[in-house]
């Protein structure tokens, strides 16, 4: 009986270290820290401008399920967007997207249907280009 009521007590412990650590996670800071635009534009409609929705929502939904840092590409007939998501470690998955998200209204409501754009907050970065490149 001992046995179980001590296992009870580490588990409901276990528990508790848990959930303070979701309570106490840290929000994102979306504190602008740079943003570039590419001069270039796309079209509205052109197989670009697809190929850059493809990677931005998968940069979205991919970069905090992956580790915090996801390069991807986004191919639509021979238009081709390169793109890459980068998170701080302190954030949750959630907050994760949620930060990227809001770069990527920001991103595109100050660099219109640029080709690339780079742009870094406190707490998460994004990128995208119509070439291959590596953050390093």
């Amino acid at each position: 009986m001992a046995l179980l009521v001590r296992q009870y007590l580490i588990s409901v412990m276990s528990f508790l270290v848990f959930l303070e650590r979701i309570v106490t996670a840290a929000e994102p800071n979306m504190d602008l820290v740079f943003i570039n635009c590419a001069p270039e534009k796309y079209g509205d409609m052109d197989n670009y401008a697809l190929a850059v929705e493809l990677s931005t929502n998968d940069i979205i939904l991919q970069t905090g399920l992956q580790g915090g840092n996801w390069y991807n590409k986004g191919t639509v007939y021979s238009a081709v967007c390169y793109g890459h998501g980068k998170c701080a470690m302190d954030i949750t998955t959630q907050d994760c997207s949620d930060c990227l998200k809001g770069v990527r209204v920001f991103m595109i409501q100050e660099c219109k249907k640029s080709i690339g754009v780079h742009c870094k907050v406190g707490s998460c970065e994004f990128r995208y280009e119509a070439y291959p490149f590596n953050d390093g």
